[in-house]
């Protein structure tokens, strides 16, 4: 195991990381799982924890916009206030285009690291 493999790893597992028993089924090399992503440094081409942390906020801004979206749709679909539905659609579009601009700024980074 390359040096660096070896530090990330010990990082990895004091942020709360675990060692997993089982090998990579790719190359036989250690796999970790954290923050509840399971990977191999070396097949996923892992430097460093922060590129970790980075595709870990990537999915989670990609499962809110989702939830967000069937909330649009549900607000489409109620009985409610127009004026209820509205304002509600409003907000929820808002946070969607936030939340575009903010997984914009972690590809970019991604793309950095």
């Amino acid at each position: 195991m390359e040096k660096n493999t070896s530090k990330l790893i010990a990082e990895i597992m004091r942020k709360g990381g675990t060692l997993l028993a089982e090998p990579c089924p790719k190359c036989g090399g250690l796999l970790v799982k954290y923050k509840g992503k399971t990977f191999c440094p070396k097949c996923d081409n892992i430097t460093s924890i922060t590129q970790i942390e980075l595709s870990q906020k990537g999915n989670d801004i990609a499962v809110i916009q989702q939830q967000i979206i069937a909330k649009i749709k549900d607000l489409l679909a109620s009985k409610e206030s127009d004026l209820f539905v509205s304002k509600s659609i409003l907000y929820y579009s808002k946070t969607l285009i936030e939340l575009k601009k903010l997984g914009s700024e972690n590809n970019e980074e991604n793309s950095n690291t």
